[in-house]
């Protein structure tokens, strides 16, 4: 199966779309597009009907060119304010056969950032830096595994819900476009993922990196 991305760049100057497909670890381009930005002040979207518009433009320009609708997309926010803590949290395994699954995962990284993040604040990513079954044994990837409790360790990043709010108004003043679960925030160190819709959602995405 073709694993084809978009990823949405929404600038103070220009708005930039460029699709992608994955193949052996490397990215080949397939479309690309750029319009002048609307609605958009300092990175943050004021006018969300605005920003739809010149959205729209670049999808229509990349779907001309693919030949195919795009529905779903990542999409780049600010980091304005972005904060990091690391966490832990333990689970039983609770199943007949003692068997570490997906819903595991799920539960162990849900679990470590309970009550952690305070409600003006947006989790953008949460990720796993270490898994350890029984208490003693440090492994790269749980499922599977046969144990009695699963500890994952964490990095959870987030950021003001101010940089997010405006973002997802924009799936619903008449564009058709999509936001995915996930999102990329641009960060000098680096990148993190950000989801618009249910935060479960990014667990479950999450957990499926560690599918055998």
């Amino acid at each position: 199966m073709r694993k084809i991305i978009a990823c949405l760049d929404i600038g103070s100057f220009s708005i930039k779309l460029v699709v992608g497909e994955i193949t052996k670890n490397k990215v080949n381009i397939l479309a690309c597009a750029e319009s002048p930005s609307q609605g958009i002040k300092k990175g943050y979207i004021v006018n969300p009907e605005s920003a739809s518009i010149a959205i729209k433009d670049v999808f229509s320009k990349c779907e001309n060119m693919l030949g195919l609708p795009i529905k779903s997309v990542l999409l780049c926010v600010p980091t304005d304010n972005l904060e990091c803590f690391v966490s832990s949290a333990s689970v039983n395994i609770t199943n007949e056969d003692n068997v570490i699954t997906h819903d595991d995962i799920t539960k162990a990284m849900q679990k470590s950032i309970y009550k952690k993040i305070d409600d003006n604040k947006e989790l953008v990513t949460i990720l796993p830096t270490k898994f350890i079954i029984n208490d003693d044994e440090v492994v790269s990837n749980p499922v599977k595994c046969v144990a009695g409790k699963l500890t994952v360790n964490v990095v959870a990043v987030v950021v003001p819900k101010i940089n997010t709010d405006n973002i997802s108004q924009i799936s619903t003043t008449g564009s058709p476009i999509i936001f995915d679960n996930v999102l990329f925030i641009k960060s000098v160190n680096g990148i993190a993922s950000k989801n618009v819709i249910p935060v479960a959602k990014i667990f479950r995405s999450l957990s499926r990196l560690y599918k055998t």
